[in-house]
Formats: C-alpha cells, structure tokens, sequence
C-alpha cells in the first residue's frame, strides 16, 4: 500500500508541475497540493512506517504480533481514511463530512495501529 500511494501521490505531484494554473483556475485553490502532500507523507511515509514497524518490532520483543486481526483493521481504517480525507481535501466546502470522517478513520488506525504494537512488547 505505501508504494500504491508513493505512486498515486508523485502523479499528483506530477499532474500539478504540469498544470498549476489550470487548478487555480478551476476553483481548487491549493487543495490539490494538500493532497499530493498527505498520500505521500501519510501514505507512503507513514504507511512505510508500519510496514517496517510489523516486521521488526515482533522480532525485538521476541514475540509475535498481538492480533493480526487488529493489524488488518488498523490497514483497512488508515487507507480508507486517507481516500476519505484526500476527497475532503479535493472539494474543500463542499465536501462536509469527509475531512472530519476521513481524520477520524485516520486516527483510529492509528490508536489500532498503536494499541497492537504496544501489546506486541508486553507479551515479551
């Protein structure tokens, strides 16, 4: 998923060097830019991140994974919520509830994501 985002994000990005003033000219302001910048950071990065985090850390803790089904949870919630969050970001005032709703399944995966991690070492 964090390569899937890289390459969605760097399209973006790509499409913006191409077209920077056709954005503005269609009423989308610097939205598109916010969301080029939150699939790369919190898509690639963050998601790159875990990736990394579930494969290393169980073996430091020299245990396994607490729930794997909370591992999937965590990874469905944070890229539903990076698609919800990049469209709240795409059509900014009349979006309504999809920043909020898109944050929201962000931050829950991320306490998912957390809570299973934290549970991984108190099993060591």
């Amino acid at each position: 998923a964090s390569l899937a985002w890289f390459a969605v994000g760097s399209a973006l990005g790509l499409l913006l060097t191409w077209e920077p003033v056709r954005a503005w000219a269609y009423g989308f302001g610097g939205r598109p830019a916010l969301v080029h910048v939150h699939f790369q950071l919190v898509g690639f990065v963050t998601q790159m991140i875990f990736g990394v985090a579930y494969h290393v850390l169980p073996t430091l803790s020299r245990g396994a994974i607490h729930s794997y089904f909370l591992g999937y949870l965590h990874f469905t919630l944070v890229n539903a919520g990076l698609l919800v969050f990049g469209a709240g970001f795409w059509w900014g005032e009349r979006a309504g509830f999809l920043l909020p709703g898109g944050g929201a399944l962000l931050f829950l995966g991320f306490v998912f994501f957390l809570y299973n991690i934290g549970r991984s070492f108190g099993r060591a």
